[in-house]
């Protein structure tokens, strides 16, 4: 299982222009010599997820969907006005903005994360001149990592989806506010719901059973994050005292509002339900062997929906890091390996430079459209 991971993702980006080469763990423990055999992912040879341009289709495909998606709501909200606060939506088109939103931006981090890792590899691969005719004998190791060492099919290909993640950073940008109303609105919702109506058969059940532990749990999941909508628990509720609902039921009315938790209120309630939930524990016996099935598949979904509602509630910042290519032209630990002969590069070696320069000098009409995105990433 470990062999399979490592050779699927052979090097991994630590920061800047560093990183490590997964395999180098397995190489140096005690008993790799008497194992070799069976280890994979210490042989030679790249992974496809290193290879960008057999990445490509799928990426243009994933953009072109996702772009027509978000042209059709822009020219909604946008331009038709309907983004306003003030115009009132149903929960499902809240949620629709709030899985769109989602969406992009797990797009955009796929993308530079597919980006920093063909960049992470080729700086561990550098070429040499036997690789590469062009790469002369004297040239510095992070040239032969960075100028030398990408094909001109490559660098054509990093540009396009160096393109494609700062547009679709713009267009996402644009609809800020949009997507700011509706994830507040839809999250606020969503844990309203989740702690007013689907916690409280639990909380019956707890009470019934005389489950301490739980209730406790429950109830303070409660009082955390519920707003209800006289001001205060409904005192009549039957479930608050482990009895069943009337034949004529019991209705929970829970507000709408566009406001989303603070950070703490979120942490707090995710703790506590993966308390309920975590399969190991101390004790020998669990929380979660005394809940039903349905409820623990019921916590498990909004524990894993939430896991988003952070990084969602500051999009802006959010959108930021997912767009963030910065380390493309960072060379602190390249600069050191130089012992001081070098206090900077030239920039014929940064890579943002590199692939500005490609297109200009390859004169390739199809590619002109990209030449400034390549810069931009100096603003990163």
């Amino acid at each position: 299982k470990i062999d399979k991971f490592f050779k699927q993702l052979q090097v991994v980006p630590l920061f800047g222009d560093m990183q490590i080469e997964l395999a180098r763990y397995i190489k140096t423990s005690a008993h790799y010599e008497e194992n070799k055999s069976r280890w994979t992912c210490t042989s030679s040879g790249s992974s496809p997820q290193y290879n960008i341009c057999e990445q490509m289709i799928q990426i243009r495909e994933d953009h072109m969907r996702f772009i027509s998606e978000l042209a059709r709501y822009s020219n909604n909200e946008v331009v038709t006005g309907s983004g306003r606060q003030e115009a009132q939506k149903t929960d499902a088109e809240y949620r629709k903005l709030f899985d769109l939103s989602l969406q992009g931006l797990q797009l955009l981090s796929q993308w530079s994360a597919h980006v920093m890792e063909v960049y992470s590899w080729k700086l561990v691969h550098p070429t040499d001149k036997y690789s590469n005719k062009d790469c002369p004998d004297n040239a510095e190791e992070y040239e032969r990592a960075t100028r030398y060492n990408y094909t001109s099919e490559e660098k054509f290909a990093l540009v396009e989806v160096i393109a494609m993640i700062k547009g679709l950073q713009v267009l996402m940008g644009r609809m800020e506010s949009v997507f700011n109303h509706a994830i507040r609105h839809t999250i606020y919702a969503a844990l309203q719901d989740f702690a007013q109506i689907t916690l409280r058969e639990p909380l019956r059940q707890a009470i019934k059973k005389k489950k301490n532990v739980i209730q406790s749990i429950l109830q303070a999941i409660r009082k955390t994050v519920c707003d209800w909508e006289g001001g205060h628990e409904p005192f009549n509720d039957p479930a608050l005292r482990g009895e069943k609902d009337p034949k004529s039921g019991f209705d929970v009315k829970v507000p709408r509002r566009a406001v989303g938790p603070s950070s703490t209120q979120l942490y707090m309630v995710r703790t506590m339900l993966e308390s309920l939930i975590a399969d190991k524990s101390g004790s020998k016996k669990t929380l979660r062997s005394s809940l039903e099935g349905p409820t623990i598949l019921d916590i498990e979904k909004f524990h894993r929906e939430s896991f988003f509602y952070t990084h969602l509630i500051n999009f802006s910042e959010t959108l930021q890091q997912c767009c963030d290519l910065s380390q493309l032209w960072f060379r602190e630990f390249f600069l050191e390996l130089t012992m001081g002969r070098r206090i900077q590069f030239p920039i014929e070696m940064s890579m943002p430079w590199i692939l500005t320069d490609h297109i200009l000098e390859t004169k390739e009409a199809s590619m002109m459209e990209y030449v400034l995105y390549s810069l931009d990433l100096y603003n990163d």
